[in-house]
């Protein structure tokens, strides 16, 4: 194999890579002031953590500050990822009618990747605690 053309090769493997994080919502629900998301990612790592620190700085916050402007009566954000497989995809592409017949970690619970749960401080609205899961700490401050 020549240079250029090893050089030519390298360089198009390296645009196509794209590693960057991706999320999709897929499913958002609300029950009595508490907001319930599912995304699916890809391109996220395997090691909890790496993958943890990625999922909330990518996702879960913003998302926070974006539901504790454009809600006010929310009191808790309740997020969960799948990775991006064709099992999740299927499952959301039918789950209205697989609703309360089987569950998505029924279905494809060796994909889960992890979730989150925050609750707003009931002291300070633009407060917001993670209290799952319980060996990580952050307070996200939306103002």
């Amino acid at each position: 194999m020549n240079k250029p053309f090893l050089i030519f090769f390298l360089l198009i493997q390296l645009v196509a890579c794209d590693n960057t994080l991706k999320a999709t919502k897929v499913e958002t629900e609300n029950y009595n002031n508490e907001l319930y998301e599912t995304y699916l990612v890809s391109n996220v790592s395997n090691l909890p953590k790496v993958r943890y620190p990625n999922l909330l700085n990518t996702v879960v916050k913003k998302r926070v500050r974006e539901v504790s402007k454009t809600d006010t009566r929310i009191v808790r954000y309740v997020v969960e990822f799948y990775d991006d497989v064709a099992c999740t995809r299927r499952y959301y592409k039918n789950h209205k009618h697989l609703k309360g017949v089987e569950s998505i970690i029924e279905r494809c619970e060796e994909y889960y990747c992890g979730g989150f749960t925050y609750e707003k401080s009931q002291e300070n609205d633009n407060k917001w605690y993670l209290v799952y899961p319980k060996n990580i700490k952050d307070t996200i401050y939306c103002k």
